[in-house]
């Protein structure tokens, strides 16, 4: 009735008044605007028909002042129910929310998909890697040469796509790559990205939302700062340098959580395991060159070491790159990888500690 008495009071209206209007009118002060309006227009008629006519307007007085009352009443009372129908209705959501995520198996600290599992963390990476390595050292080997060979040719593409230009990489072991600088390559990659942003987004993954626009920044740079000389040299360069960045990259991007529609939880695995194995496979291969054990691969894999359109002869003749400048920049390449990917390990186990310790 509190909404009666604020309505009275801006009616300029005492109560006493009020009930001689209700009196008049024949109604409670509980009746409905409905039943307001028919006791009126039931009277109204009724005074009519007898002639008074004065009391019709009486009638219509006594009905025009209690109308706005009656209906600021019942605004109020449609207010609060309103209100009381939220209130529980909320209350039902947050206890449904509540049941639904006690009803759900915790994630086990085995689950290999689990970002989260300290043990998946610690051990999963040796273990692979372990793998790849044995591998490696054994006949199987030669199953996966296709695929380092593969990721010696993506070195090749990523140089060519970060520049702007249009690049297929084949696992025959040969790149082709457009002569010229095609727009479509540019904003093909950068929408792209985009995509990968937004998904990110709407997941609250943070590595999205840091590696796309680093990304972004740096094909921007690669296509429209860097001169063409020097983008020919970098892809002459990538071939074998993407056999050390990108095998490191898929190795490191093991602990990054990406937008669950990528299905990289399962993912991340077989990149772990193709990526070590040609890593540990280059690696390996310019440590011996380093001692001396073995020699630059010159030439191309299709025409042999003859060929003068390999890279190491690009790097060597075009660029004039020393045969000892070109075995300490991929030796140290490689040490930097090793130490970015260890890097990487330890920053993410350790995190991994924190939050076991805080739980």
């Amino acid at each position: 009735m509190g909404g009666s008495k604020v309505s009275l009071r801006s009616a300029a209206m005492d109560a006493f008044e009020f009930q001689n209007h209700l009196t008049h009118l024949g109604v409670g002060p509980s009746v409905s605007s409905t039943d307001l309006e028919r006791a009126h227009m039931r009277l109204a008629f009724a005074a009519r028909q007898r002639g008074e006519l004065a009391e019709v307007d009486q009638l219509k007085t006594s009905f025009e002042a209690v109308r706005p009352v009656i209906q600021a009443r019942e605004q109020a009372e449609a207010r609060e129910r309103t209100e009381t129908a939220r209130d529980k209705s909320g209350e039902i959501e947050e206890a449904r929310l509540m049941e639904q995520v006690l009803s759900e198996p915790s994630p086990s600290l085995w689950d290999p998909r689990s970002f989260q599992s300290p043990w998946i963390n610690l051990l999963a990476m040796p273990l692979v890697v372990g793998i790849a390595w044995l591998i490696n050292a054994s006949p199987l080997q030669f199953f996966l040469r296709a695929f380092y060979i593969w990721i010696h040719e993506f070195g090749h593409a990523s140089v060519a796509w970060m520049s702007g230009y249009k690049a297929l990489p084949l696992p025959l072991g040969w790149t082709t790559i457009s002569p010229t600088k095609e727009t479509f390559v540019y904003w093909g990659i950068l929408f792209l990205l985009s995509v990968f942003f937004v998904a990110g987004w709407k997941e609250r993954r943070i590595w999205p939302l840091i590696l796309a626009p680093v990304i972004a920044l740096a094909q921007w740079w690669m296509t429209w700062v860097v001169p063409d000389w020097r983008t020919e040299m970098w892809n002459d360069f990538g071939g074998v340098g993407g056999e050390f960045y990108l095998s490191a990259l898929m190795v490191g991007s093991f602990f990054i959580a990406l937008p669950d529609k990528f299905r990289w939880g399962t993912c991340r695995y077989l990149f772990l395991f193709i990526g070590a194995g040609c890593f540990l496979e280059s690696y390996h291969f310019w440590q011996e060159v380093e001692a001396g054990r073995e020699e630059i691969p010159w030439g191309t894999m299709i025409h042999g070491e003859d060929d003068e359109g390999g890279d190491m002869n690009k790097l060597h003749q075009g660029w004039g790159w020393p045969r000892q400048k070109i075995i300490q920049i991929y030796t140290t390449l490689g040490n930097t990888c090793i130490l970015a990917v260890a890097a990487i390990y330890l920053i993410f186990n350790l995190a991994s500690l924190r939050k076991g310790v805080r739980s």
